[in-house]
């Protein structure tokens, strides 16, 4: 029998103005003062008791009022990100499957880009609900000198969010900025609704499978550079996870028929810092890649506290858009605190840190046992991950496109792979007393196929 997920979509939407015309900004007029909390949490759950405040991070120098009618700051260090300086106001609450309007007067002493997010915070991994290209994931909208009106909308796609954060990133210029008359209505519901259903078996009826890529490490006698590439050091920033590995090439290597990426608990220094851990990540970046197909790993996984190993891809058109908006598809993770259980994910702009995913668990054994097969299929419509040879997530467009809005299916381009074995990090934590060292990934075989129709 086939398995069919009957799926809600919600694409028309309803305006009602004098339903929902009342601005959920405090201080939208800048008649107050700014507001100073007594302290910054860092899950960012953050009240700034109806008002905005302005938030300084290490990066960035600046000093900013409020009281006149508009918000005027100054900028003597423009910081390394766009959120080294925000003018801030949260909770407010944003309700799933409303549509809100936003407006904003600014101008700036110099042409420069203020990026705007009204997001979730870090338990939701900081998602912009409003997506766009800014850094922080928001939109962003270039200032001039003279007083302009921006303005925009955005759905909440997301789960209703009572904690959710209105943000002007303000970083990466120097100069003065001014900002007033802000603010944020409801200004509509999505409405109703039609139904599609999608057969699992969409992603295995084919005529047939085309091996594209077949890396057989079992008659391998090294690494192929033709092939691999290898990211090194700690990205600055642990990777934008907070990892404690640095990245080398000689922590993978070719032994008894497997790739071996091998976490060791060795200090490693550079211009950025001083690391406890050495570990290899390994990438197809700019020598490989496909859209559509299916992919095969066999593997055995390491253990342990604060170890994390994963097979995933991103897309590779990272470097134009950035990240989440390439796309990323995490066909395996593991938590090496439960190597009973991985994770399969997908993440889109809205979706973003969090993802869209499940886990998967062995009836009996781990991870860390044997060896065990990981396949990703993927096609137009949908997505389907596998643990020897059991479906355990199925995922398709017309759901994504429903719950988080059709600009978070990012997959119809190509994507390249990634393998690595990061030590530590938001996720899984930090390596404890009970953590081994070294710990050891073995790889049997990576193999990608298209289908013949």
């Amino acid at each position: 029998m086939k398995k069919y997920f009957f799926i809600l979509l919600v694409f028309v939407i309803a305006f009602g103005f004098s339903t929902f015309a009342q601005n959920m900004i405090g201080n939208s007029d800048f008649t107050q003062s700014l507001y100073v909390p007594a302290s910054i949490p860092s899950d960012g759950n953050i009240f700034t008791n109806h008002n905005w405040s302005f938030l300084v991070n290490a990066t960035g120098g600046g000093t900013a009022t409020s009281g006149n009618g508009y918000f005027e700051a100054v900028f003597y260090d423009a910081g390394s990100n766009s959120w080294a300086e925000q003018l801030l106001q949260s909770p407010i609450t944003l309700d799933h499957g409303s549509i809100y309007k936003v407006s904003f007067m600014a101008k700036s002493s110099i042409s420069r880009n203020v990026e705007v997010k009204i997001g979730g915070t870090a338990g939701l991994g900081w998602p912009a609900y409003n997506p766009g290209n800014g850094m922080a994931g928001g939109m962003t909208f270039q200032l001039g000198n003279e007083w302009k009106t921006y303005e925009f909308t955005f759905t909440m796609y997301k789960p209703t969010d009572e904690h959710a954060r209105f943000e002007f990133e303000l970083g990466l210029a120097t100069g003065t900025v001014w900002i007033k008359n802000v603010s944020l209505e409801k200004a509509g519901e999505m409405e109703s609704k039609s139904e599609t259903q999608i057969a699992t078996s969409t992603l295995t009826d084919v005529k047939g499978w085309n091996l594209i890529f077949d890396q057989d490490f079992s008659v391998a006698t090294s690494i192929d550079k033709n092939v691999w590439n290898f990211d090194l050091g700690n990205g600055q920033n642990g990777w934008g996870n907070n990892e404690l590995e640095y990245y080398t090439d000689r922590n993978a290597y070719i032994q008894n028929g497997n790739l071996i990426i091998e976490a060791k608990k060795e200090t490693k220094s550079d211009k950025n810092g001083t690391y406890d851990y050495t570990s290899s990540r390994m990438l197809t970046m700019g020598k490989f890649s496909f859209e559509y197909g299916k992919v095969v790993i066999e593997a055995k996984l390491p253990q342990g506290q604060g170890i994390w190993p994963a097979f995933w891809m991103l897309g590779d058109n990272i470097n134009q858009v950035g990240w989440p908006a390439c796309g990323e598809i995490d066909i395996m993770e593991m938590l090496g605190n439960n190597s009973a259980k991985v994770y399969g994910t997908a993440h889109g702009p809205i979706s973003g840190g969090v993802g869209i995913g499940q886990s998967y668990t062995l009836p009996s054994g781990t991870f860390s046992d044997s060896y065990h097969t990981f396949t990703f299929i993927w096609n137009k419509d949908a997505m389907g991950w596998y643990v020897d040879g059991h479906l355990y997530f199925f995922l398709t467009k017309s759901y994504v496109e429903a719950n988080y809005g059709p600009q978070d299916w990012v997959y119809d381009h190509p994507f390249f792979l990634i393998i690595n074995l990061a030590v530590g990090g938001n996720w899984p934590g930090n390596p404890n007393s009970s953590t081994v060292f070294p710990q050891k990934m073995y790889i049997k075989y990576i193999k990608v196929y298209q289908a013949q129709n």
